[in-house]
């Protein structure tokens, strides 16, 4: 079962090349406050003097250490190596404390201050059970000089990111000279841990206990019941490490010690207890968590795979760019056309705004007929269709309306129906410019998240094309507007004089009951409406409420015709010589300012940021490193 460890700890390699931390791999993480001997508790693990040691925080990275067991017949003499070093070995263990210093220096400085960049040790040795710890530096309460005072937070903040990892097992480190219930690292440990199915506990300094006291109640869970157990040691004194006395004759003091002090329950403490402990719970721990990494390694496969493609392969030649840009311009030229004509492929079916063409639709059925229906009649008053009637008539006065009056009053009607007309189009120009161009940069955003400049250009080039049709498709409208005005078409067959005439109020009116036989008689509605003119001697009150309405009613008509003209005709103007004109240029416009360029045009381009090349070469890293692990979850799957 060794070998589960070793494989789980080729992981441990394989994530710390790549600074990944989303894998939680099983692993013992150690917790204690500064002075719990934490740092001795590890070094009676190993067997070796290796840690810095002095005042203050002397862990400051996380020290992920492997213990790698290997046959007699393998080893001559214990070794140590690291990550960051490669191949180089190191016997001398006093080296390995110097480029444990020397390392946490060149990230950190001199300072105090913290990090969660780790160092990864390996210890080869014949001697060891396979295991895998986390040293992290001590719970402290109070900063000292050269440390931020939210040193604590921080402190807890980078354990908490270990010991959050389920996959865990958490090893609270608590010196019986402190309080153990309101011990940090058992605190610490409820904090992440509420139900104790992986915190271990371990209980230093029992050879510090008053005379007469002892640690039975601590050490057989009368206190604090912990689920895997609570194991007692006992570390070097401060005096023993002054005196280098060897860590195999403290373990030797420490069996005696428990043995002298606590018969009944001695093979359960002590150093080589917890060792085997430690190795136990990290196998069962490890043959429990294999599905959970099977599936994990998987799911980020694919998704650092599918990250890379998306910032797709690196350009060197002029060649592989122009390929790029010829099938970019392509592609975006047709999704900006479908997402206008309508392509089901393209549209969201949980979106709730309108998109592409159907906005362009909205602002012609819904936006325009409302604002043209509200226009040509709102502000003309029955007084001054009055006064327009007086002023045409001069000095005469005339029954029922002056057609001239008429003409002159339609025609200034027909000129508002420029503006909403205008409008129409300036709010179509600003869809095509803003939400479709938005939607078609937003579709190929990775491109162009790789690619800043290729979206500004291709954005400024679709934006120059959208203006200059605009501006012809202005220019059709306000013809429209003129050739509307340039001739008033009485002979119009919606335009219906006789119903309005008819209407007339006092049906025996000789002049009125000529003009209606006039009016049915003669089939040439100009003629008719100018033969209606009968000029009066007495011009009453009545008779010009009367031209009043004929007049209204006339130009209502005529303007309704008119108005659906433009609602017919304006959607019409604007798809033939914007959507449609824009469109048929759009890829020939595109080729033109971008493919049909020289080389350093070309480059330029396609420069990729910085950020893009850092994230490309983090995904590939991060891809290598899982398809890596994939291979060894399958020597896993080999050795059960």
């Amino acid at each position: 079962m060794d070998a589960l460890i070793s494989v789980i700890n080729k992981l441990h390699d394989v994530f710390n090349t790549v600074g990944a931390e989303a894998m939680e791999l099983p692993q013992i993480v150690v917790v204690g406050s500064q002075s719990s001997g934490k740092s001795s508790v590890i070094e009676s693990i190993v067997g070796k003097d290796f840690l810095p040691r002095g005042t203050g925080i002397v862990t400051r990275r996380p020290l992920i250490l492997q213990l790698i067991n290997k046959n007699e017949d393998e080893i001559s003499e214990d070794y140590a190596t690291f990550l960051h070093t490669g191949d180089k070995i190191y016997t001398d263990f006093l080296a390995v404390r110097t480029e444990i210093e020397r390392e946490t220096e060149r990230t950190l400085g001199k300072t105090k201050l913290i990090s969660n960049d780790p160092i990864t040790l390996k210890v080869y040795s014949s001697k060891y059970l396979d295991l895998t710890l986390v040293d992290l530096p001590g719970i402290t309460k109070n900063p000292v000089e050269g440390q931020p005072a939210d040193i604590e937070q921080q402190i807890r903040d980078l354990i908490g990111k270990y010991v959050e990892n389920q996959n865990s097992i958490i090893l609270a480190v608590t010196a019986l000279t402190e309080d153990f219930v309101n011990s940090e690292s058992i605190k610490l440990a409820r904090e992440y841990d509420p139900d104790g199915e992986r915190t271990l506990s371990v209980v230093t300094k029992l050879d510090l206990m008053d005379k007469g006291t002892n640690a039975y109640e601590v050490l057989r869970g009368g206190i604090i019941p912990i689920k895997l157990g609570i194991i007692g040691v006992i570390n070097r004194s401060q005096q023993d490490i002054l005196d280098n006395k060897p860590i195999q004759d403290a373990i030797k003091d420490e069996k005696a010690f428990f043995k002298k002090y606590y018969r009944n329950i001695a093979e359960e403490h002590g150093s080589v207890f917890l060792v085997s402990r430690l190795n136990n719970l990290l196998e069962k721990n490890i043959e429990k968590c294999l599905p959970y990494l099977k599936e994990r390694v998987s799911k980020l496969m694919n998704e650092h795979r599918s990250a890379l493609n998306s910032y797709g392969e690196t350009m060197n030649d002029l060649y592989k760019k122009r390929k790029y840009l010829y099938g970019i311009i392509k592609k975006f030229a047709v999704f900006y056309c479908e997402l206008i004509n309508g392509s089901n492929q393209h549209l969201n079916t949980k979106s709730n705004q309108l998109r592409g063409g159907a906005i362009i639709s909205n602002i012609f059925h819904l936006q325009l007929s409302r604002s043209l229906k509200s226009i040509y009649m709102y502000d003309l008053s029955d007084e001054l269709m009055k006064i327009a009637i007086l002023n045409a008539n001069g000095i005469k006065t005339t029954f029922f309306v002056p057609y001239q009056t008429f003409e002159s009053l339609a025609r200034g009607r027909i000129e508002k129906f420029e503006l909403p007309s205008l409008s129409c189009a300036k709010e179509v120009h600003v869809a095509l410019k803003k939400a479709i161009l938005d939607d078609c940069i937003s579709h190929f955003k990775a491109d162009f998240s790789r690619f800043p400049r290729l979206k500004d250009k291709i954005k400024d080039t679709v934006q120059k094309l959208i203006e200059k049709h605009s501006l012809n498709a202005e220019q059709r409208i306000k013809d429209l507007v003129e050739s509307e005005k340039s001739y008033i078409n009485c002979n119009h067959e919606d335009f219906k004089l006789d119903s309005i005439f008819n209407n007339a109020d006092d049906k025996s009116d000789p002049i009125r009951n000529q003009g209606g036989d006039q009016l049915n008689a003669k089939k040439d509605p100009v003629r008719e409406f100018k033969s209606m003119l009968k000029v009066r001697d007495q011009y009453t009150e009545e008779d010009e409420k009367e031209s009043v309405r004929i007049m209204k009613e006339l130009l209502e008509n005529y303007l309704s015709i008119v108005c659906k003209t433009f609602k017919d005709q304006i959607p019409k103007k604007i798809t033939r010589y914007l959507i449609d004109a824009m469109m048929e240029e759009l890829e020939q416009d595109l080729f033109e300012q971008l493919y049909d360029q020289p080389e350093e045009q070309i480059n330029a381009l396609l420069f990729e940021n910085d950020v893009t090349k850092l994230e490309r070469k983090k995904n590939a890293d991060m891809l290598q490193a899982l398809e890596q692990a994939n291979l060894i979850i399958e020597e896993i799957n080999y050795l059960n």
